[in-house]
């Protein structure tokens, strides 16, 4: 039998994984490089995270908007997460001071949603992500109604490398647990003090008074308690089809991070990182990457009535 085709075929398959690679290496590096702690490089990221966080505080400052969706694509889903983080920090310290100086109305007051939040996020695995996107939604609302200034419902990723986020955050898997654990990296649902509990003070266990605990307020790293985190990728296969870039996110940043496999029908799916978006044949089915993406978005929820009524806006992240 001829093997005279083999060389040449050989020489195409490695020709196609190159290109991919190089595909991969594109949009992972450019992730890598805006990580990256060399000086120069640390400096226009501090430029970049610092301009998300004014436009968050610009929003959060306008009275047309009651809810603010962060989208963000690729490289624009890592810059999203590092904003998001420092400017719940901000919000987080904000908070723990307005409840030391007593002034919420009322002072002491009830917090259900946070409670079943922090319960539920001592189960298991299974349970947190059947109930967490509810809860989150639960526990936004009761903090809004009781003055927290953070509008910034849901964080909704697509194809982002932050699936690689072992690498890209730290040197290794258990480097970025670490990490996590210290809360320093934020987690859905948050670590807290003693592993699962993200706000404070804590009650006493069996200490009765005469008058209810004083408001807790949620931590530092909490962010995931009351922003739901929904993350869209094609599911890889055979280095080609699919997106080589994005993938699941939960399995690194916690349950409940809610990843959707999306399909479509572009190119037959092949090399689809850009194809978020793209309308198509499957753009109205049940897991076409459109349809998905406007169920993530969740346009047409209810506005919650805080103590000072805003429609939403959607802030794009992309590349």
């Amino acid at each position: 039998m001829s093997t005279s085709g083999v060389p040449e075929l050989s020489a195409v398959l490695l020709a196609l994984a190159g290109s991919v690679r190089g595909f991969v290496l594109a949009y992972v590096g450019d992730a890598a490089i805006y990580l990256n702690p060399h000086p120069r490089t640390v400096e226009a990221r501090n430029a970049i995270r610092s301009a998300g966080v004014a436009l968050l505080e610009r929003l959060h400052a306008d009275d047309r908007y009651t809810r603010i969706i962060v989208a963000g694509h690729s490289l624009g889903s890592v810059i999203a997460y590092d904003m998001l983080r420092f400017a719940w920090n901000r919000t987080a310290d904000k908070w723990r001071k307005r409840i030391e100086a007593g002034e919420l109305d009322p002072p002491r007051p009830s917090q259900p949603a946070l409670d079943a939040a922090e319960a539920l996020a001592e189960k298991g695995a299974a349970d947190i992500a059947e109930g967490w996107r509810a809860a989150v939604l639960a526990n936004y609302a009761e903090h809004r109604k009781l003055g927290l200034d953070w509008m910034v419902s849901d964080l909704v990723t697509l194809g982002s490398p932050l699936a690689h986020g072992d690498l890209l955050l730290a040197g290794s898997r258990d480097d970025l647990a670490r990490r996590q654990r210290e809360r320093e990296l934020p987690t859905s649902p948050p670590h807290g003090d003693n592993g699962t509990t993200f706000s404070f003070p804590q009650p006493e266990p069996g200490k009765r008074t005469r008058k209810p605990p004083p408001a807790r307020a949620l931590d530092h790293a909490a962010l995931f308690a009351v922003t739901t985190w929904t993350n869209l990728y094609f599911p890889c296969r055979h280095l080609f089809y699919g997106d080589p870039v994005g993938g699941t996110i939960a399995n690194l940043f916690g349950p409940g991070v809610r990843d959707r496999a999306v399909r479509t029908s572009r190119w037959g799916g092949w090399l689809s990182h850009t194809f978020y978006w793209t309308r198509d044949r499957l753009w109205n089915a049940q897991d076409g990457a459109v349809q998905v993406l406007i169920e993530a978005l969740d346009l047409n929820r209810a506005p919650v009535r805080g103590p000072a009524a805003r429609p939403a806006a959607t802030e794009k992240s992309g590349r």
